[in-house]
């Protein structure tokens, strides 16, 4: 590990400063190594039954709901944007443990999803 003598406080706010939208994500990412608080996002691309075929439409935003804290719009039009138009959708960034398993919960629904990191 290198030590670059800056405190964290220095490297937050140093982040915060930038004009960079690139250099502040690295900066981020590297203290989330650096305190080992990575997070993961949850990538989702499709259903197995499209449409009105697909009865796990109320289950998975439930999942989604609970597992990232959306209100019932956000997580409704996650799960129909990868549910109806076939795109593929991420969360925000969830504590890791949290992350498996609404993938695990989802891929039950039969979603086409996986985990990667933040």
């Amino acid at each position: 590990m290198i030590n670059v003598g800056m405190t964290i406080r220095e490297m937050v706010s140093m982040a915060a400063n930038t004009n960079s939208p690139d250099l502040y994500e690295r900066i981020i990412k590297a203290l989330e190594e650096a305190t080992g608080n990575i997070k993961k996002l949850v990538a989702c691309n499709g259903v197995a039954h499209r449409g009105q075929f697909w009865d796990n439409k109320i289950s998975a935003i439930k999942c989604v709901r609970l597992a990232t804290g959306w209100g019932l719009k956000d997580a409704k039009d996650w799960v129909e944007e990868f549910q109806y138009h076939s795109k593929t959708m991420f969360t925000g960034p969830l504590d890791p443990a949290v992350a498996d398993k609404l993938c695990e919960e989802l891929k039950k629904m039969d979603c086409s999803c996986w985990t990667t990191n933040a």
